[in-house]
Order: C-alpha cells, then sequence, then structure tokens
C-alpha cells in the first residue's frame, strides 16, 4: 500500500512539473511573440520614417524647381511675401504615394534680414503611422543671367503671326560680334510658359519658316522649329521683376511715341537700363542700344534698329488686347527679347539670336546690380528632425 501511494504521489508531482513547464513555455511564447511585434513595429517605423525623409528631400525639391521655373530678383519681395500663391496646393499629397503629404515654407535669412539673395526653404513630411520628418536648405541666388531663349512668351495663351521667310530666330549662342559660339550652350529659339502657348506657334509657322527658328529641340530631317514650354514668370511676375529693375538707379525715361533719326539706348562700353513709358511706341529711322530696354505698352520696330542685350516687352491679355506687340522690319536684337503681350508679330529681316555675353552684359548694366531673375541654388542642407 505504501509503494502505491507513492507511486500516485509522484505521477501527481509528475503532472504538476508537466503543467509548470507548460506554463513556462507559454510564458517564454508570449514574450517571444510581443519582442516580435516590437520588433517588427520598430522595422517597420524605421521604413516608414525613412520613407518620409525621402518625402521631404522630394518636397525641397519640388518647392525649388517650382521658385526656379520664375527666377528671382528679390527672394523676399518675390517669393516669401508670395509664397500662398506661388506653391500650392500646400500641403500637397506625395504622388505615387498618397498615404505621404509635404508642406514647404520659405524665408528669409535671420542673420541677413536685408539680404534679398539668400533665404531658406523648409519642408515637413508626415506619413502613416506618425512618421515625420523636416528638411530644410538654405539657398541664394545663382550668379550669371540664365535667359530662357531667344524669345519668351510669358502670357499662357498667345496669338502669334510670323510673316514672310526672311526673319530669323536663333537659340544658339553668339558673342557680342554676333558670331555663333562653337561648343557654347543651346537654349530654345522660342520659349514658352505653356503647352497651349507652345502648341500656337508651331501651329502658325509655316514649313518654309520652321528652318529659321532653330536652337534645343529643332531639326531639319524631319522639320522640327525650336519651340519648347519651359515655365517661366507668368505676367504678374514680370510685372514684378520690371518694377524692381526701374528702381534701379540711372534709368533713362523716354516718353516719346516714335524714335526716329540716331537714337542711342547705351553702348557696349556704357550699357543703361532704358525704359519707353509710352503705350505705343515705334522705332523708326536708325536705333541702336545696349543694356536692358523695357517698354510699357506696344513697341514696333521698323527702322534699322539693333540692340544687344535684353528686352522686356510689359503687357498682359486683360487690359492691351488691342494691341500688337512685336517686331516688325529690319531688326537685329542680340540676347533675349521678353514679351507679356498676347499677340506677336515677326516678320521681315528681323533677328533674334540668343547671346550668353549679351545677357551678361544686361546684368552688370547698374555696376554688379544684377537686375536679372536667376536661379536659387541649395548652399547647404540638413535633417531639422
Amino acid at each position: 500500500m505504501n509503494r502505491f501511494s507513492r507511486l500516485r504521489n509522484e505521477r501527481g508531482i509528475s503532472l504538476i512539473i508537466t503543467f509548470l513547464v507548460l506554463i513556462v513555455f507559454l510564458s517564454l511564447s508570449a514574450f517571444a511573440l510581443q519582442f516580435s511585434g516590437v520588433d517588427f513595429k520598430t522595422a517597420n517605423n524605421q521604413a516608414t520614417g525613412a520613407q518620409a525623409l525621402y518625402v521631404a528631400e522630394a518636397g525641397l525639391t519640388h518647392a525649388l524647381l517650382t521658385i526656379n521655373r520664375m527666377g528671382v530678383v528679390d527672394f523676399n519681395e518675390e517669393i516669401v511675401y508670395n509664397w500662398t500663391s506661388i506653391f500650392y496646393p500646400n500641403p500637397a499629397s506625395m504622388p505615387g504615394a498618397p498615404q505621404f503629404s509635404y508642406s514647404v515654407t520659405v524665408a528669409n535669412d535671420p542673420n541677413e534680414p536685408a539680404n534679398t539673395n539668400k533665404g531658406f526653404i523648409r519642408c515637413t513630411a508626415t506619413g502613416q503611422n506618425g512618421a515625420k520628418r523636416i528638411t530644410e536648405a538654405r539657398v541664394r541666388r545663382a550668379m550669371g543671367f540664365d535667359g530662357r531663349g531667344a524669345l519668351y512668351l510669358a502670357a499662357d495663351n498667345v496669338n502669334p503671326s510670323f510673316l514672310g521667310a526672311s526673319f530669323g530666330i536663333s537659340g544658339y549662342d553668339h558673342d557680342l560680334a554676333g558670331e555663333e559660339v562653337v561648343g557654347g550652350v543651346v537654349k530654345p529659339a522660342i520659349a514658352t510658359r505653356t503647352d497651349s502657348a507652345k502648341d500656337a506657334v508651331i501651329g502658325d509657322l509655316s514649313p518654309q519658316q520652321i528652318p529659321h527658328v532653330e536652337g534645343l529641340g529643332s531639326s531639319t530631317v524631319p522639320p522640327i522649329p525650336s519651340v519648347i514650354t519651359s515655365g517661366g514668370p507668368n505676367i504678374g511676375h514680370l510685372n514684378k521683376i520690371i518694377n524692381d529693375i526701374l528702381k534701379k538707379p540711372g534709368v533713362v525715361t523716354i516718353n516719346d511715341s516714335s524714335v526716329t533719326g540716331n537714337g542711342i539706348f547705351g553702348t557696349m562700353e556704357n550699357p543703361q537700363i532704358t525704359h519707353l513709358t509710352n503705350d505705343d511706341v515705334t522705332l523708326a529711322g536708325t536705333v541702336s542700344g545696349a543694356g536692358i530696354l523695357i517698354a510699357d505698352g506696344d513697341i514696333k520696330i521698323t527702322g534699322n534698329t539693333d540692340f544687344v542685350g535684353w528686352i522686356i516687352v510689359r503687357g498682359s491679355t486683360e487690359i492691351n488686347t488691342d494691341l500688337t506687340t512685336g517686331v516688325i522690319g529690319s531688326a537685329a536684337i542680340l540676347g533675349s527679347l521678353w514679351t507679356g503681350n498676347f499677340n506677336i508679330v515677326i516678320g521681315g529681316n528681323a533677328a533674334i539670336d540668343y547671346s550668353t555675353e549679351a545677357l551678361e552684359l544686361a546684368d552688370q548694366v547698374d555696376n554688379g546690380g544684377n537686375p536679372a531673375p536667376k536661379a536659387m541654388i541649395i548652399t547647404s542642407w540638413r535633417e531639422v528632425y
């Protein structure tokens, strides 16, 4: 009986031990699952955090591209104070990854608040699982004037008219003597702000005229003109650029409706900013100039006009639909011509040739004041959070 009692007692102890071992295994399994979940969550948070960082970097790039599509003269006035109308939607969803979004802010340099050439761009990206990253870039205006093309159309829609087949528009780089620079930069002959403007220009060019519009993207076989959508300043921003330039010292104002005889608007030795304030100006006779020429309204070139530098013709479809902005007759423009008007007519013996040297001459017209719109470049970058 004692032996049977011991066996029963040992069976009871074995059951208890087995039960305790089972509890231990279950506890270890629970802990393992718990730690596995923590590891998975940690790994997932790291992955989403890295993705948020990529989104924040993409947001900075998006903001910089948006700024540089317009160019900058005064970072504070043009970008910081008008950011809500320049960059939208803000915040924006990440294309291809809608679970992530980013918002961008811009600010002037707090250490140099009066410096219009410097500033900051900050991007905050958020995503799933509470992921958040903030990046910040210090930016400044680039040196030199990189024009958009021989001819830039700032209006969203244009009504072009090309007359005859004696004109020429070239995006190939030319020196100050008018000779093509071997190995020089190549720009569009005609740069447009929108695709609709590009389509209107191409649609008006006849097969005989297409070879006369050469530069970036042009081809002889098949015949393709150099007309490219580049983005850029809209009419409102173009007016802001003009207003900034007209604040410079030494602006020569001309209010005549017609300029005849031997009109001189600066020389290559002494370039100047010339402001034509009349709503309808005709340049007749023999006119020459160098630097920057700004026309507030309609400008017609009918005589022998030679200009080296940057011509900006102000106007908009809203207020000047009855005016025609154009280059008609014999004209040689070396540099770049920008127009914000709805209508543009080019014909006769007009020659518009892109020139880096001519634009650099225009850029230094007020002894280094750099009046031309420039790209912003990143000088430093950091992850804030």
